[in-house]
Formats: C-alpha cells, sequence, structure tokens
C-alpha cells in the first residue's frame, strides 16, 4: 500500500511495524493541515494500529491533553498561534508520561537541537516513509515505558525512605539523650541495623560475623580498644543506604546493567547521608565506614576513587571483613565460597582491592576468624540445584 498527498507535505511509502496496544495505543495529532492530519490518522490507525485523536491547534491539542491522557503526540512546528515548540515544553512540563514527537518539513539542526532540548523523544523530518514514522514512535514508546518505571522506582525509593526513616528516628531517639553504657548503644544500633535491612544477606547473623570480623581485624592491626569497639559498632551499619536501592536490584540473580550498577553503588552516599552529623562517636564513625568501604587500595574503588590511606582505616578494615563474610556465604547471584577459595580470590586483591598490611593481619588471623563464623552461622536459603551467577560486584 503506498499512501500519497499532493499537498503541503510530500508523500509517504508505507512499511510495516510491531503495532503497539493497551494504554500505549493513544495517539494525539497535532497539525494544522487537514490533509495533513487525515493522512497522519490513516497511517497510525491502518499500519500502526493505534487510536488516533486530532487536532489543528496548540489550544485544541491541550484541551484534549487536559481530558485525558496520551500515550504520545506528534506535534507540527509550524502551528497557528502558539508554535509547535511551545506545545512541546508544555507536554514536557505538565504531560512527563506522553511522549512528544516532532513531525516537520523543517530539517534545521538549531531548531532539532531546539525541539530535544525541550523535551522531545523524537524528530521525523518531511518527506518520510511510514516505516521511519512508526519506527520513531515505536521508539519513543519503549523510551517513555523506560521512563514510567524509572519513575516507579523513584516513587518506591521515596515511600521506602520515608517509611525507614521514620524507624532511624525512633531507633535514635536514645542516643539523643545522656551518655549511654556500651551495652545499651550495642542493643540501639542492633535496632538500628535491624530496622534498616533490606535484603536476606543483611541478616542478623551477617551483621553480628562483619561487626565481629572488623573489631578482631580492628585488634591486631594495632588500634586502642575504644576504636576497636567503636568500629565494632558502627561496622553493623556498612550497609544502612541500601534502603535507598530498589529490590528488584538488591535481588536480582542475573548481571547488573550498567544503570543498574550505578543506583547500587549510590548505597554508600545514602548510608553516610542518614548517619552524618550526629552527636554520637558511633554513628558518626559509621557514616565514614557506610561512605567509604567500597573503596580500593588502587583507587578504583566508588565513590571517591580514594587510593591507599587516603581511605579511612576504618573503611579498609570493613571491607576486608565485609569482602570475606561476602564470599564465604550464599548470595542471590552466586553460591558462597569455600574459605581456601575466599582466601585465595583475596589474596589475588592485595594492594589492589585491600590494604595489603591489613589483609595479611586478616589472613595471618583466620583460625580466629573462623571461630567467629563458627559462632554465627546461619542455615542455607539457597535450595540446591538452584543455577546462579557470579554477576555481582564483590562488596
Amino acid at each position: 500500500m503506498v499512501f500519497r498527498w499532493f499537498g503541503p507535505c510530500p508523500c509517504f511509502t508505507s512499511a510495516s511495524d510491531t503495532p503497539v496496544t493497551g494504554d500505549q495505543s493513544h495517539v494525539l495529532i497535532v497539525e494544522d493541515d487537514p490533509q495533513g492530519r487525515l493522512l497522519l490518522e490513516r497511517i497510525l490507525e491502518t499500519e500502526g494500529d493505534y487510536e488516533v485523536t486530532a487536532a489543528a491547534s496548540v489550544v485544541e491539542a491541550r484541551r484534549h491533553l487536559l481530558n485525558r491522557e496520551y500515550a504520545a503526540v506528534l506535534i507540527d512546528i509550524c502551528l497557528p498561534g502558539q508554535s509547535g515548540i511551545e506545545l512541546l515544553e508544555y507536554v514536557h512540563a505538565e504531560h512527563i508520561d506522553t511522549a512528544a514527537i516532532m513531525v516537520t518539513g523543517a530539517d534545521d539542526r538549531h531548531l532539532i537541537d531546539e525541539a530535544f532540548a525541550s523535551g522531545a523523544f523524537g524528530y521525523v523530518v518531511k518527506p518520510y516513509r511510514v516505516g521511519e514514522l512508526l519506527i520513531s514512535l515505536s521508539n519513543a514508546l519503549h523510551r517513555r515505558e523506560l521512563e514510567m518505571h524509572n519513575r516507579s522506582h523513584i516513587r518506591e525509593l521515596e515511600e521506602k525512605v520515608v517509611d525507614r526513616t521514620r524507624a532511624l528516628r525512633h531507633t535514635l531517639a536514645p542516643l539523643g539523650g545522656p551518655v549511654l553504657p556500651p551495652i545499651a548503644v550495642e542493643e540501639v544500633i542492633e535496632r538500628l541495623s535491624a530496622a534498616l535491612t533490606v535484603r536476606h544477606e543483611e541478616s542478623g547473623a551477617h551483621i553480628r560475623r562483619v561487626s565481629e570480623y572488623s573489631a578482631l581485624l580492628a585488634d591486631r592491626a594495632g588500634l586502642e580498644a575504644p576504636d576497636h569497639e567503636r568500629v565494632r559498632l558502627a561496622s553493623a551499619l556498612h550497609d544502612v543506604g541500601k534502603i535507598g536501592v530498589p529490590d528488584a536490584i538488591l535481588q536480582k540473580p542475573g548481571p547488573l546493567t550498567p544503570d543498574q550498577r550505578a543506583v547500587m553503588e549510590r548505597h554508600t552516599l545514602m548510608g553516610h547521608k542518614l548517619l552524618e552529623d550526629s552527636d554520637s562517636a558511633v554513628l558518626t564513625l559509621g557514616a565514614v565506614i557506610a561512605l567509604t568501604h567500597h573503596e580500593r587500595w588502587d583507587g578504583k574503588g566508588y565513590p571517591a576513587g580514594l587510593v591507599e590511606e587516603a581511605i579511612p582505616i576504618e573503611g579498609r578494615v570493613v571491607a576486608v571483613a565485609d569482602v570475606f563474610d561476602a564470599l564465604t556465604n550464599d548470595r542471590v547471584y552466586r553460591r558462597a565460597f569455600s574459605v581456601e577459595e575466599a582466601v585465595a580470590t583475596m589474596a589475588g586483591g592485595r594492594a589492589k582491592h585491600f590494604d595489603p598490611n591489613l589483609l595479611d593481619t586478616f589472613l595471618e588471623s583466620i583460625d580466629a576468624v573462623l571461630a567467629v563464623r563458627e559462632r554465627h552461622q546461619e542455615p542455607a536459603r539457597m535450595p540446591s540445584g538452584e543455577e546462579v551467577t557470579d554477576a555481582h560486584p564483590v562488596p
């Protein structure tokens, strides 16, 4: 089938494309030329199986947009009264779930740049083929779906953060009063870490193991007794920032995409934000550990890419403890390593991932480490025979 129109807009040549149905099928056409509107309606309805509404001006288009939501809107730039760019800016600001595509005869680089800067999802220049139009529309709808999905994640995070922040404030209330004895501080920290736990691997046993490993290493590394006791308590808070990571990412069994990995890595910043500016020395140290326990000795860690002793020693200590516990326990993305495999893997990261002196001290203390591990064991949750992949980065 070939569509030809001998008017202001040249001809289209048809092509097939995958139709979009459901809530993605409603499209608004804004074109002031009657023949142009009719032609676009015929293309979208017969070739693309879309439900179409047409408007001849910005005023009419805005009235339609107020009456219902559209998945997409095709906008001609040259319209009577207000321009198509002005309508595009309105759609971008007031109808964020509507994908806007400019359909115009103006093949002008500055105009194209202005359209995309104003929120256009696509820009199709006349004369164009039907296939080109439908592919542009399909791509715009796909991007719209992804952006709506991302906004849904953001809403989920906002709700989660509000809920967990309420729990956080309730849990931290005792720390705002008189100085607590050590046992009371420990109880508050345990309650806090439990309140902010977001996935099964941050279980009570995991938190206690990392805390005890960290205190053991701090002691063997020569930190003074009050310091390694604070490390023991504060290290329980190393991953509290994961309240800001969607569960779909935390529990994903397959590889993370680059975007998902970037979201995951932000948990260091969020943990620091939650714990900073406290009158409690333990929480202040917890903020430092949350921020720095994914930094690497060689500067290839995150979030700041700190190098060697620029990384606070507490963050370096918890990095060793956390990775050992992660390697020697099941994760959603892989099975546990044996102790021998974990030791060999960590030795390979000496002076790369880990502070070499701290790693040496930790591995030299492996008998004491395994005694801690034995005291805080937990049953494996992963069903036997389930296939997993080593898809996530080592914590």
